[in-house]
């Protein structure tokens, strides 16, 4: 009795209520729904027809021993059920609040066993673009799936073996050494059409990848391809006629790179022989030489950059290659990959029906080059009177930190310089004037100097320079706009003033002068003035101007409370007794403040009209302050 088999196999009801745990009452039932439909073989067996059957993408056929002891077939089945493919029940919206996941089988007339090894959802960092070759690219088939050594070894009608050269990974753990599983990505296409009557990139299908990627420091990209053709003999492609394409830049439609080699497919079905399966032709070997000579040939030809320019004639070492650039990508900003297979056959009746494998896909070659740096520092003190203090600082290209890999280190030079002396000038005037003149002055330099000029990024200054030229003055075009300058020039007098003391006491013995409002020692002064000029890749010319005066007067009295009535006798009046006031303030100041600024900014885009800007301030700030205790006990303050 179901009503009565709580818990039970074969109970069609929940075993409580409330599974997801809200507290509420959902009257609604929404899904996404995925079928897998299953056939009867004649026997009595419950089988998958593999080429109607959706979502399958393999098998596996174990000999086992039943319990009588009858050696008996146990075939598994592997299906890949893509989450977007799901039909939409009852207006289901997205996958952000998904509670539950259940399965139903129904049509059967007999009992049967369903057994599951593994069920896990699975992602990949490679996604599918969409395949849109004519009217009909809904007939097409794309799907991506991953091929292993543990998974697929019988695989039909090729098994997965290593790549030539390729060794399985070691993973150590406390109890033994385990290889880690080695696998290849696999692009399963049907009725993919040939692209020759269409645009070369119209007509493909591919996956991608976003990423961030400087791969300057080196020298190529190599990957492992596996191509077989599941057709008909008479619309079979012939090898050359299926081309594989690796494609990477900014983007994949106005700024890329591209790599395109004829593939060959394996011949020999069942061979677990590498040289079959990963056939030495397919092998990608991409010197990134390639991609900086068709830029440096397509600038020296006068093309365009919006148009797609291609060369077959690059590398020699593989005949039928193909390299291609759009628009102004760069081997030192790369956002993203693209891989993806296009039929090149001059039949337009031949469609590809199969799959291709991707692996080992990795960079090659790092330069590992050394650099220098050094630092020197040289002061000098000349007595009371003031120092000179001077330093310079180099790093070249390729310099880094011993924790720093190879590719972490400098693509740039870094030259630093300056000098500056503080003096105090007043010691070149007799002491008896009281004079302090504090002078500081400095000049600072900063050069930094690309390897890559600033634009092209994958080009050094030296190529760019080559179609570039110079500037009327015989400077270098590349390196004016990709050097990073600034110089700073600043010099000021700070508190600039008359001291008292000699000065004003006159000869040794006689009494100091009494401190006067009109007196030059309530005075000081300060003046500064800072220049400062700087470019990069961005700014032109960036130069600036502030100067600022500052003059500030002080003057403190002394003087006595008064007490008018401080003779006055008599317990009861000391109240009026110690009345006292203070006829004048105690001190006041002044200061006042006058700044110019004056800053002119172009920039390098665009040429015309000129992007100028021009900043100019004038501020004259003052301050004044007074002191004046009234009282001992009432003192004021503004």
């Amino acid at each position: 009795d179901p009503l009565n088999s709580q818990g039970t196999r074969g109970n069609p009801y929940p075993d409580k209520e409330d599974l997801n745990g809200n507290s509420s009452l959902n009257q609604g039932e929404s899904f996404y729904e995925y079928e897998i439909d299953f056939i009867h073989d004649g026997n009595g067996n419950m089988v998958v027809d593999p080429a109607t059957t959706k979502y399958y993408r393999d098998q596996k056929v174990l000999n086992v021993v039943d319990p009588s002891g009858t050696p008996i077939e146990e075939t598994w089945y592997r299906f890949q059920i893509p989450v977007e493919s799901g039909r939409a029940i009852n207006g289901i919206e997205g996958f952000r609040s998904i509670q539950f996941m259940r399965m139903i089988t129904t049509g059967f007339s007999t009992p049967k066993t369903l057994r599951f090894a593994e069920m896990e959802m699975v992602r990949n960092t490679w996604r599918r673009q969409p395949v849109d070759c004519s009217s009909n690219a809904g007939d097409i088939a794309f799907s991506i799936d991953d091929v292993g050594l543990q998974e697929n070894p019988n695989k039909i009608p090729f098994p997965y073996v290593l790549p030539p050269g390729i060794q399985q990974e070691q993973l150590a753990n406390s109890f033994a050494t385990v290889l880690q599983d080695e696998k290849a990505l696999s692009l399963n296409v049907c009725n993919l059409p040939s692209s020759i009557n269409l645009p070369r990139d119209s007509c493909q299908a591919s996956v991608f990848k976003a990423t961030r990627l400087d791969m300057r420091v080196f020298e190529g990209l190599e990957m492992f391809i596996h191509a077989e053709n599941i057709n008909d003999e008479s619309l079979a492609l012939e090898d050359g006629e299926l081309v594989l394409y690796i494609k990477f830049g900014k983007d994949f439609k106005n700024n890329y790179y591209e790599y395109e080699l004829p593939l060959e497919f394996s011949k020999d079905i069942g061979s677990n022989d590498p040289e079959n399966i990963w056939p030495e032709a397919n092998k990608i070997q991409i010197p990134f030489d390639l991609f900086t000579d068709i830029k440096k040939a397509r600038n020296d030809n006068g093309i365009p950059n919006s148009e797609r320019y291609s060369d077959g004639g690059l590398n020699p070492d593989r005949p039928g290659s193909v390299v291609t650039i759009k628009g102004l990508p760069s081997l030192g900003y790369i956002k993203g990959m693209e891989i993806g297979i296009r039929n090149v056959a001059t039949n337009p009746n031949k469609i590809f029906c199969g799959e291709v494998w991707v692996n080992e896909l990795r960079v090659t070659g790092l330069q590992e080059r050394g650099g220098i740096a050094g630092t020197t520092r040289l002061e000098v003190q000349m007595a009371d009177l003031g120092s000179i203090t001077s330093s310079a600082g180099y790093t070249s290209i390729g310099w880094g930190a011993l924790d720093q890999k190879v590719d972490e280190r400098a693509k740039e030079s870094v030259l630093q310089y300056d000098i500056a002396t503080d003096l105090n000038i007043g010691k070149f005037f007799p002491d008896k004037w009281g004079l302090q003149i504090p002078f500081y002055a400095q000049y600072a330099a900063e050069v930094v100097t690309p390897e890559f000029d600033a634009y092209e990024l994958d080009l050094t200054i030296d190529e760019v320079d080559a179609f570039l030229g110079n500037t009327p003055d015989g400077k270098s075009i590349s390196k004016d706009r990709s050097q990073e300058v600034e110089e700073i020039t600043t010099f000021n007098f700070t508190n600039v003033r008359k001291e008292r003391g000699s000065g004003s006491a006159g000869k040794q013995g006689k009494k100091q002068k009494k401190q006067r409002p009109w007196q030059i020692e309530n005075f000081t002064a300060s003046y500064a003035q800072t220049e400062t000029e700087r470019r990069d890749f961005l700014i032109k010319e960036d130069k600036s101007k502030d100067q600022r005066l500052k003059v500030d007067y002080t003057y403190s009295a002394k003087s006595d409370f008064i007490k008018p009535f401080k003779k006055v006798k008599g317990k009861w009046l000391k109240v009026i007794k110690e009345i006292n006031f203070k006829p004048l303030p105690s001190s006041y100041y002044i200061n006042t403040e006058i700044r110019r600024f004056v800053n002119s900014r172009e920039f390098r885009e665009p040429d015309f009209p000129a992007f100028r800007f021009d900043d100019r301030r004038f501020t004259w700030d003052r301050n004044y302050g007074l002191q004046w205790d009234f009282f001992k006990n009432l003192k004021f303050n503004f």
